[in-house]
């Protein structure tokens, strides 16, 4: 029931669900009560929740688990991410969201879920004829929504414009009851899809995951043999020359080197790694073994190999490389082959 985000990339779902019943995923699924009510309503299709919140996430399983739906899988994890990683082109049957955080100050927009980008990525990975369904009690944010929809031509109204303020056959969970019953409003955005585009370069550079493919998916690394005697205090030398603070930025991407760790055989850094909306942090290892110098993740940490990750080892080993001229270099698994 409660899928692994450390899972490969890209699941087969038929082998998940063992059947190939269409798939409607809910974003930021809450305590369950929507899900497990669709579920229950729509056996002959499978349904994938997921959320963010761990005390949230608890909540839901714990529904599910009661329900005894077998047709349901839950995954912790935020919702570009996993359309990223976890779902292949035309896949969904459906995708919902209802009341995601609207993030009302104008300085935190920009946090929003749902913004050109995302549209792409919704309509790269829904069928064709699958529905996208937004709900909303923030006016502001649903009109955003539905301006943004509008503009894709692939896209058509499930009624009359595609937005409305009266569902009746739309399941209302408690949270929607409590609403209405104060009698405020609720706004629902539906369209449907009807033909494919292209994931334009922007949305990738954006959704840095998106770039990754099978080959990609492994952790780089760089190796240095020292070929001149090493002082004894070789890794208080290594120390002393790394920067810390901002070490690079363009455009779309920047690494930060937050702070040091270190001992007599290996520095770890904490770094901060930020790709066009997605951020990483992870611990760096620079250990020495013998007369072999290796830079890699450490073993505690498993962070996505995106560019950035491949960046930030080839900007270490070129600081050693060029502060220590014993070095050799042995092996460079990453991207950027000139270190």
């Amino acid at each position: 029931m409660i899928l692994n985000q450390k899972s490969n990339y890209f699941l087969d779902w038929k082998e998940v669900f063992e059947n190939e019943n269409p798939i409607f995923l809910e974003i930021g699924m809450g305590n369950g009560e929507f899900i497990v009510h669709m579920a229950k309503e729509n056996l002959n299709a499978n349904f994938i929740g997921i959320d963010v919140s761990k005390e949230i996430f608890r909540k839901a399983v714990s529904r599910v688990k009661r329900s005894g739906l077998k047709n349901i899988r839950l995954m912790r994890i935020e919702g570009s991410e996993f359309l990223c990683k976890f779902v292949k082109s035309e896949t969904l049957s459906g995708v919902y969201i209802n009341f995601p955080d609207p993030w009302h100050k104008k300085s935190h927009k920009e946090r929003r879920l749902v913004n050109e980008p995302f549209i792409y990525l919704v309509s790269d990975r829904l069928k064709n004829e699958g529905i996208f369904i937004f709900v909303s009690d923030n006016e502001e944010y649903t009109k955003s929504v539905w301006g943004l929809l509008k503009k894709f031509d692939n896209f058509s109204p499930l009624w009359d414009h595609g937005l409305r303020r009266d569902f009746p056959e739309y399941y209302k969970t408690k949270y929607a009851r409590k609403w209405l019953a104060l009698g405020l409003p609720i706004y629902y955005i539906g369209f449907k899809k009807t033909g494919n585009i292209e994931i334009p370069e922007y949305v990738k550079e954006y959704y840095p995951l998106l770039n990754l493919s099978k080959e990609d998916l492994y952790m780089p690394l760089v190796e240095f043999k020292i070929k001149k005697e090493k002082s004894s205090e070789f890794i208080k030398d290594i120390l002393s020359i790394l920067p810390k603070g901002l070490i690079y930025r363009d455009k779309n991407a920047l690494i930060k080197v937050l702070d040091f760790y270190y001992n007599e055989e290996s520095i770890i850094a904490d770094i901060v790694c930020v790709e066009g909306s997605f951020r990483q942090r992870f611990f760096l290892d620079i250990s020495l073994k013998k007369e072999v110098l290796k830079i890699s993740i450490h073993d505690s940490d498993d962070p996505d190999p995106t560019f950035g990750i491949h960046k930030t080892l080839a900007i270490f080993a070129s600081i050693l490389k060029e502060k220590f001229t014993g070095l050799e270099l042995l092996q460079n698994t990453t991207r950027i082959k000139e270190v």
